[in-house]
């Protein structure tokens, strides 16, 4: 995909259809991202820049090839256990061919001075925005639970004990974010660097819909 904007592009959310090749019915496969839920702001795609998308990866392009190691050889990324090479299906014959109907859209897509395009039933910005309110208000839980020596992992359960209702973006995030946090001890790097994400969120730009 390429941004061909002089805006960068801070948000997207794209949904893939295609049939499954055992019964023929419609799977569908949605994937987001964003700016904002890093402590230091990087673009998902640049003002003329390009983004590798795929049905289980946005992927910019100056991140395709990386070099590493004491040599500077180059090396291909990984998305889970596919090499980027594979990603067109090319590795699974079966499911190469239900790609033969594959159906890509791109939901909503959000530009660095807050503008929406594309919004339908999908109402991403609005999770961005649900995702910090939920964020900042658990982190101060957290820290009064960690001030009193209340038991977080009895904190973390509860939350996880509430049953999310689809479309609640809140409490999905809010979940998320106790799943990630549980059975972590408060010195731990992830648990830092988490808490720490959550505290300081970057500021939001208005977002308006067009």
């Amino acid at each position: 995909m390429t941004n061909n904007s002089d805006l960068e592009i801070t948000g997207i959310y794209i949904r893939w259809s295609f049939p499954d090749p055992n019964d023929g019915h419609t799977i569908t496969h949605d994937l987001a991202t964003d700016s904002y839920q890093v402590l230091r702001f990087s673009p998902v795609v640049p003002a003329h820049g390009r983004l590798l998308v795929a049905p289980g990866v946005l992927l910019r392009e100056s991140l395709a090839n990386k070099t590493t190691g004491i040599t500077g050889a180059t090396t291909s990324p990984h998305v889970g256990q596919a090499l980027v090479e594979q990603l067109d299906g090319s590795a699974d014959p079966t499911l190469a061919l239900s790609f033969n109907n594959l159906t890509v859209k791109i939901e909503s897509i959000i530009f660095g001075d807050g503008s929406v395009y594309g919004q339908t039933e999908v109402t991403y910005y609005s999770e961005i925005q649900n995702r910090v309110l939920i964020g900042t208000a658990l982190a101060k839980q957290i820290r009064n639970a960690i001030a009193k020596g209340e038991d977080l992992n009895a904190v973390f359960s509860q939350i996880l004990q509430t049953r999310v209702a689809p479309g609640d973006s809140t409490g999905k995030w809010r979940n998320m974010y106790a799943h990630s946090l549980q059975n972590k001890s408060l010195d731990s790097p992830i648990f830092k660097a988490r808490l720490n994400t959550m505290e300081n969120p970057q500021e939001l730009p208005a977002f308006v819909r067009k």
